[in-house]
C-alpha cells in the first residue's frame, strides 16, 4: 500500500471519529443505528479497515459522508457510480480488452466492475495515474 492511500485512510479514519464525536455519539450507537457491527466502526475510525460501499452507505444513515470522505480511496468509492459511468463510456470507446491493457488490468475485471464489483484499494492504488489520466476519478 502506497503512502499516499495510508494518509487519506488515515485522515479519512481522523475525520470518521471526529463527526462521531462531534455528534455525541458512541461507537456502539452509530454501529446500532447504521446496522454495521461495531468492531468495523471501531476498525474505520482506527484505520485498521478499508471503507467498502455496504459500510459507507450505512454510515451515510448517520453522516454526510461527502464530508468525510475527501480524498483518495474513501472518496473514490463515494463517488463510484460516476466512475461506472465513465468507465462505460470507455468500454464504448475502446473496448473491453483494449481498455484492459490501458489500464493494466484485464478486461474480465473491468467486466467485474460494470457487473457491481468494487474495486479493491489495491488495484485502485496499482492504477490510481490511469485512472486519473483518463478522468475515471470524479
Amino acid at each position: 500500500m502506497n503512502t499516499n492511500t495510508c494518509l487519506s485512510q488515515e485522515n479519512f479514519s481522523k475525520r470518521l471519529r471526529q463527526a462521531r464525536i462531534d455528534k455525541g455519539l458512541m461507537i456502539k450507537e452509530v454501529a446500532d443505528m447504521c446496522g454495521i457491527y461495531k468492531d468495523s466502526l471501531s476498525g474505520l475510525e482506527l484505520g485498521k479497515y478499508t471503507l467498502t460501499r455496504n459500510n459507507l452507505k450505512a454510515l451515510q444513515k448517520v453522516f454526510d459522508m461527502s464530508l468525510i470522505c475527501t480524498e483518495g480511496y474513501e472518496y473514490f468509492i463515494l463517488h463510484y457510480d460516476k466512475f461506472i459511468e465513465r468507465l462505460k463510456d470507455l468500454v464504448l470507446e475502446y473496448g473491453y480488452e483494449k481498455l484492459g491493457k490501458i489500464l493494466g488490468v484485464h478486461y474480465r475485471t473491468i467486466e467485474s466492475w460494470i457487473k457491481g464489483r468494487v474495486i479493491k484499494i489495491k488495484t485502485y492504488d496499482k492504477i490510481k495515474d490511469k485512472l486519473e489520466y483518463y478522468n475515471l476519478i470524479p
